[in-house]
C-alpha cells in the first residue's frame, strides 16, 4: 500500500492522503518481527486468524477510516488513513472481499457520507476501478485503500499481546505496536464464539497522530459476487468509461 495521490479525473478525484502502514498491517513482502507478549493469546489470535484463511470471502463494515466530499461536477474527493480533514465528513464503507489463503484478493467497496454522492471502489486482479455516475474509470493502484491483493485481513508483526480477555461469550484480543514514528496503535479485537466468527476490531492511535477507527468483520460461506467475472475470468468490470 501507498499514499493516496491527487489526481483529478472524471468521476472521482482522489486527494492525497496521509495514509501510513503500521507494521501491523504491513504489506508482503515486508518483513516484520514475530509478535511477543502473551503466550496465551498469540495462540488464540492465531487460531482464529488461520480459521479466517480457509474462508472464501468476508463482509467488513468499517466507520472512523474513511471521508469524503463534493468535488467538482460529478466527481468526489476521498481519503483514508487520518483524521476527518477540514471540509470533509466521516464516511462509512461496507465492504465485500474475496479471499485467498487469508488475504483479500479482491473487493467491492461502497462509500456513503451525508451530502456526498456514492463511491464505488472495486479491486480484481490488481487493477483498481472506481464508479460514481455510469460506469467504472480505471484508476492507479495508490486509489485502492486495501492494497492490490498483497494485504492479510489478519497481521500481526511487530506486536505485542497483552493478556486476554473474556466476558460472556466473547474473547477480546489486545495488541499495540508503532503506527508511524512517534504514535501508537492499540488494537482491540473482540471474537464471538466458534471457529471463524464474527469480530469487532476497534483501533486507536495516539502520539503524534491520532485516529480511531472501527471495524466489523463477518465471515461469508461464498465468495460474495463482484462486479467481474470469478478466476480465470479477465477481472474487467462493465461498462468501463471509454474517455
Amino acid at each position: 500500500m501507498r499514499a493516496g495521490f491527487a489526481s483529478r479525473v472524471r468521476g472521482v478525484e482522489l486527494v492525497a492522503a496521509l495514509l501510513f502502514v503500521p507494521v501491523a498491517v504491513a504489506a508482503a513482502g515486508v518483513s516484520a518481527a514475530p509478535p511477543t507478549g502473551d503466550v496465551t493469546a498469540i495462540r488464540f489470535f492465531k487460531e482464529r486468524a488461520d480459521a479466517y484463511a480457509e474462508l472464501s470471502g468476508v463482509k467488513i463494515v468499517q466507520t472512523g477510516y474513511f471521508s469524503m466530499r463534493r468535488g467538482r461536477g460529478s466527481s468526489v474527493d476521498y481519503t483514508w488513513g487520518r483524521r476527518t480533514p477540514a471540509g470533509y465528513v466521516p464516511a462509512r464503507a461496507t465492504i465485500f472481499a474475496r479471499l485467498g489463503r487469508g488475504r483479500i484478493v479482491a473487493y467491492l467497496a461502497e462509500l456513503r457520507a451525508p451530502g456526498v454522492r456514492k463511491l464505488r471502489v472495486l479491486m480484481a486482479g490488481g487493477h483498481v476501478y472506481t464508479w460514481t455516475t455510469s460506469c467504472w474509470r480505471k484508476q492507479s493502484a495508490s486509489a485502492s485503500p486495501l492494497g492490490t491483493g498483497e494485504r492479510y485481513l489478519f497481521n500481526d508483526g511487530g506486536v505485542r499481546y497483552l493478556p486476554l480477555s473474556r466476558r460472556g461469550t466473547r474473547t477480546t484480543v489486545t495488541f499495540t505496536y508503532q503506527w508511524v514514528p512517534g504514535a501508537r496503535a492499540r488494537e482491540t479485537s473482540a471474537f464471538a464464539t466458534g471457529k471463524a466468527p464474527r469480530v469487532t476490531v476497534t483501533i486507536r492511535v495516539t502520539g503524534a497522530q491520532k485516529l480511531t477507527f472501527r471495524k466489523e468483520l463477518t465471515p461469508l460461506r461464498k465468495a460474495p459476487k463482484l462486479p467481474v467475472p470469478e478466476p480465470p475470468g479477465l477481472p474487467v468490470p462493465k461498462p468501463v468509461c471509454l474517455v
